[in-house]
């Protein structure tokens, strides 16, 4: 019997292909290693990895293939060109004679080209003699890792030449450390660095100087300013540096001027509660003896020795009842008049005498001419008459007295001032009006023309108004701020040429007809009234305050309806919706039957037309035409 073996065909298929891993992924090109776990039952006649944009591998597409006579098993290989920065879609794929296999898709991003780090010194901080501290970041590696970082520290400022150099670690964010290899009393010019495949990057420039060898410490200044009881004075200094050695006390010493100069051996006053780091030294000197001159100093100790400031003077007045009320500096020139005045009425509200920067005059107003340019020290007394006990003051005229600085009126001797007159001092930095609402109703408030101001003026303690005027105009402050609640009228406004955003003035109310004046106020947007009156407007400017679109005519309800009434807000950059919007409110607001009214708010704006933002502008000025209204149109 002869046996006959039958081998079964089996039919061959396309290779299967699994893709392992993406790697070495570059800005150009990309690695990747793959396998055919089957040939399919054929030989495999080309292999690879295709990389395209598309997902779906149509149109032009990037291969790292290779063509032979391979089986099943592992293959590898770099597919390019790539662009940097693009997002690319991977298979592999293998070949046989029955047609092709690929693998699963995966998605990569090819790198970015790489450049230079961004790095910043931040300080340069605890200079000693020979430290210092710095701190500086990382902000962006620039597409590559930063592999160093650090600060360098040079003699020069065009960081050239050898450096003392210190490296901080790598990779993005903040680093710091502390040198401690530098030379006292030396300059150095400190530049941190970030290290990338790229290059090195650097950073800006901090310059510094090491301290020099131990001083006695540093103490800058001396002031000398009466309490208002005639035998204290307040003393003030600054201890500015500790010398490179530690203070261990502080403080001020006087003597009469008779005694010399005031050292911590020769004195009749010496405190010692002053600082021992960098601050303000302040003492009050008491037990002073009237008639006389004294010489004062602040000082400070430490191992070295005492540091001084420089020597100033000051007199103790004779005891003649009189207290101090006022003090302030101006820079009034010789050729001008000095005239600053207070009223009290009558003589029952007190007496008041002036130390002119060391010439003292007698009465209520004076008019003095310096000797010299420079800052000089005004000081204003007061005495409460006898027999009332009254020490009161109602008007106050400080215009154009080249004020510099601050000034105080918080002396209870201000409380029942009815004006306020304080414009046109351009050095003028802040004003202090009494904390507690004022006894009397105000007249006239001035702060105008105050170009130096700096901060909030507080008006909160004016509570009382006398058909008032307020000019606050051309003046720096950053807000005006009024008390919740008023009595009484204004009858003027003047804010024109602030600085303010926000013009809050709810708690006014204002008289029968009233002037209101914003013009030239860059910052303004806003105007609040909340008024609980009427009043009838006989001039509203608002000019060449780009901010301002708007005026709350609602609580204004009879601001135009007034003989002779005016509006005017021109130049302010109002687009053709908000000049409808304006002439609508107007509209609405305006009665018939006055005469003499004006509206001016085209020029430097848009004119009106029927649609712009859902209002009918010309319709509302044909209205107010026909009111009565003289309207100038552009």
């Amino acid at each position: 019997m002869r046996i006959i073996y039958i081998h079964a065909s089996v039919p061959a298929s396309i290779p299967t292909v699994v893709l392992h891993s993406l790697f070495n992924i570059t800005s150009s090109s990309v690695s990747y290693q793959a396998e055919v776990t089957n040939d399919g039952g054929g030989t495999i006649t080309h292999r690879g990895l295709e990389v395209n944009e598309k997902n779906d591998f149509t149109g032009f597409y990037t291969s790292g293939s290779e063509h032979g006579q391979f089986g099943a098993g592992y293959f590898s290989g770099t597919a390019n060109p790539l662009e940097a920065g693009k997002v690319y879609y991977a298979r592999a794929f293998a070949v046989n004679h029955v047609g092709v296999g690929y693998s699963a898709v995966v998605q990569f991003t090819a790198a970015t080209t790489p450049t230079l780090a961004e790095v910043t010194l931040n300080s340069i901080s605890g200079i000693t003699q020979t430290s210092a501290l710095f701190d500086a970041t990382v902000n962006n590696e620039g597409g590559a890792t930063v592999t160093s970082r650090g600060v360098n520290f040079y003699s020069n400022p065009q960081c050239t030449g050898g450096s003392i150099g210190v490296s901080a670690g790598n990779g993005i964010g903040n680093f710091n450390g502390i040198v401690n290899t530098f030379t006292q009393n030396t300059n150095y010019y400190a530049r941190a660095y970030a290290t990338n495949s790229y290059g090195t990057a650097v950073s800006n420039v901090i310059s510094f100087k090491t301290a020099s060898a131990a001083t006695v410490p540093v103490v800058n200044g001396i002031t000398a300013t009466p309490t208002g009881t005639i035998t204290s004075w307040n003393a003030s200094s600054e201890l500015v540096g500790n010398g490179g050695s530690a203070v261990s006390v502080s403080g001020i010493v006087a003597c009469p001027a008779s005694m010399g100069t005031p050292t911590i051996d020769n004195y009749t006053h010496k405190t010692t509660n002053g600082p021992t780091t960098p601050g303000a030294i302040a003492a009050l000197l008491t037990g002073l003896t009237p008639s006389t001159s004294y010489n004062v100093r602040g000082y400070a100790s430490n191992g070295v020795g005492n540091g001084y400031s420089a020597t100033g003077t000051f007199a103790v007045g004779s005891d003649d009842g009189y207290e101090l009320i006022l003090e302030f500096q101006t820079n009034c020139a010789p050729t001008k008049a000095f005239r600053p005045q207070v009223n009290i009425n009558n003589t029952s509200n007190g007496q008041f005498k002036w130390d002119l920067d060391g010439t003292v005059v007698y009465g209520n107003s004076v008019s003095h001419n310096f000797a010299s340019i420079g800052i000089k020290q005004i000081r204003l007394y007061g005495k409460a008459n006898v027999l009332t006990g009254y020490l009161r003051i109602t008007d106050i005229w400080f215009r154009s007295l080249d004020i510099v600085g601050e000034i105080h009126f918080t002396h209870t001797s201000f409380q029942r001032c009815l004006l306020w007159l304080c414009g046109s001092n351009p050095g003028l930095t802040k004003c202090y009006l009494p904390t507690t609402p004022l006894v009397n109703s105000v007249q006239q408030v001035d702060f105008s023309y105050l170009p130096s101001y700096s901060g909030t003026l507080d008006l909160t303690c004016i509570t009382k108004l006398n058909n008032c005027i307020f000019d606050l105009n051309y003046s720096s402050y950053s807000a005006v701020t009024f008390a919740s609640s008023i009595t009484g009228t204004a009858r003027s406004c003047n804010f024109s040429g602030a600085i303010v955003s926000t013009l809050d003035v709810m708690a006014l109310q204002f008289s029968s007809a009233f002037n209101f004046y914003a013009n030239n106020c860059p910052n303004l947007s806003l105007l609040q009234f909340g008024l609980n009156s009427s009043p009838y407007c006989y001039s509203f400017t608002a000019n060449f305050s780009p901010m301002l679109k708007w005026v709350p005519l609602n609580l204004f309800p009879n601001l135009l309806n007034y003989t002779n009434a005016s509006f005017t807000m021109v130049f302010n950059s109002m687009s053709v919706a908000e000049v409808n919007k304006l002439y609508v409110h107007l509209k609405d607001f305006a009665a018939a039957g006055f005469t003499g009214r004006k509206i001016d708010i085209e020029r430097g704006n848009a004119a009106p037309d029927s649609t712009s933002g859902g209002y009918n502008g010309a319709d509302a000025k044909a209205v107010l035409l026909s009111r009565g209204f003289s309207i100038t149109s552009y």
